[in-house]
């Protein structure tokens, strides 16, 4: 990244909520660590305008002193639109395109001559789709889905509008790409390049699996129904009635933890399959990746740009997933997984079966995976996005 003059005021405008603690602010980890990464990249100050939430609301957040951000934050209503007050002589406003209140800011930054850049990571198919899988009756999904589809028509606008567009993922990208001149495609992950996987642990696995070890499969995320984690009990349980051996790790907490204890011993799957709770990523899950999984197992059905994947790949796991949007998009990009219909549990268990048979198709898809996380680390895709936001500064 070159060396740039002060650009003034960085705004961002998010859709991830704050819940204030005291003195100190509860933040969700990874979106607080990105924020950092902005005001290290950005050559000027940053300001951070969130929603206020609770602490249900932020899963995988911890508490910091607001001394210790380099960055201001501005703390509004959940439901409040920011005003033009917010973003007067800021030199560039980013926007998440998730937060439905805030489609007005690319007229709004258009009228003070402000570049305006939204971030696309949702489509409606995708948005649609979390509201069919959402534990609620018909009539509030009717009314949900239908506020949802008001909305698009609003959004596009504001996309077509803006200064530029930074599309996480493939179902973004191709929903939005043609809306805007200026489109940065890219995928989310937390995975720097300190952390990413080495060849030689992929070595190491291959020898372990070729001197007949067992498969060693992961799985981590939110352990509730959008997520997919219903089906990993099945899927062991196949496994076990075709006599493969493994061993399944699960790691998260969320609606269906209890549920999941509960199956594995009602299905003695107990010494095959376990719980680990959460786990600190950078110091204990990129390790546990690393140096003691095969094979990454995700479910789910929906077409959300998850840095599940990303950080997956990154380590050298190979992932056997649902064939959703996002998914089949980067199997279109990357020779990084196999893809099985939603759903199909027993698909899934089959190609697990199957890897002890096919060794080098395993290995070829594990050296892929790395090259793939490698071209999309940390440190490279936040430089190009901030990249393109001091482009469209120095064109105003």
């Amino acid at each position: 990244m070159t060396a740039h003059q002060n650009l003034g005021t960085l705004v961002l405008v998010t859709a991830v909520s704050a819940c204030p603690e005291g003195k100190a602010i509860r933040l969700d980890v990874k979106f607080a660590a990105g924020v950092q990464t902005y005001c290290s990249l950005w050559p000027g100050k940053v300001t951070c305008i969130m929603p206020t939430g609770s602490k249900r609301d932020l899963p995988f957040s911890s508490t910091f002193s607001k001394d210790d951000l380099d960055f201001d934050l501005l703390l509004i209503p959940r439901f409040q639109p920011v005003t033009s007050d917010y973003i007067n002589g800021a030199s560039a406003v980013l926007v998440s395109g998730d937060n439905f209140f805030q489609l007005h800011l690319a007229k709004f930054c258009t009228e003070l001559n402000i570049p305006c850049i939204y971030i696309a990571e949702y489509d409606l198919r995708t948005r649609l789709k979390q509201i069919i899988l959402q534990n609620i009756n018909l009539w509030k999904k009717i009314k949900s889905g239908t506020w949802v589809t008001l909305k698009e028509q609003k959004r596009r606008k504001a996309y077509k509008l803006a200064n530029g567009l930074q599309t996480n993922g493939i179902p973004a990208s191709r929903a939005y790409g043609r809306l805007n001149d200026n489109v940065l495609e890219y995928f989310d992950s937390r995975i720097s390049k300190k952390l990413m996987g080495l060849r030689s642990e992929v070595h190491d696995k291959v020898e372990r699996l070729r001197n007949g070890d067992h498969l060693r499969l992961v799985f981590s995320g939110r352990l509730d129904p959008i997520k997919g984690v219903q089906d990993l009990i099945p899927i062991a349980e196949t496994l076990r009635s075709r006599e493969v051996p493994f061993v399944l790790n699960i790691y998260g907490s969320g609606l269906l933890e209890r549920d999941l204890r509960e199956r594995i011993a009602a299905s003695n799957l107990s010494s095959m399959v376990k719980l680990n709770g959460k786990v600190d990523f950078e110091t204990e899950l990129v390790p546990i990746y690393r140096k003691q999984c095969d094979l990454f197992i995700c479910c789910h059905s929906q077409s959300d740009p998850s840095c599940t994947y990303l950080e997956a790949l990154s380590c050298g796991l190979p992932i056997v997933g649902y064939l959703n949007r996002a998914f089949s998009g980067i199997l279109k990009t990357a020779d990084v997984g196999w893809g099985v219909r939603t759903g199909n549990v027993a698909e899934v268990a089959k190609v697990i079966a199957d890897i002890g048979n096919k060794i080098e198709v395993f290995e070829t898809k594990a050296v892929s995976a790395l090259r793939f996380g490698e071209k999309h680390c940390f440190e490279d895709t936040f430089t190009k996005r901030i990249e393109q936001l001091i482009q469209c500064t120095n064109k105003l």
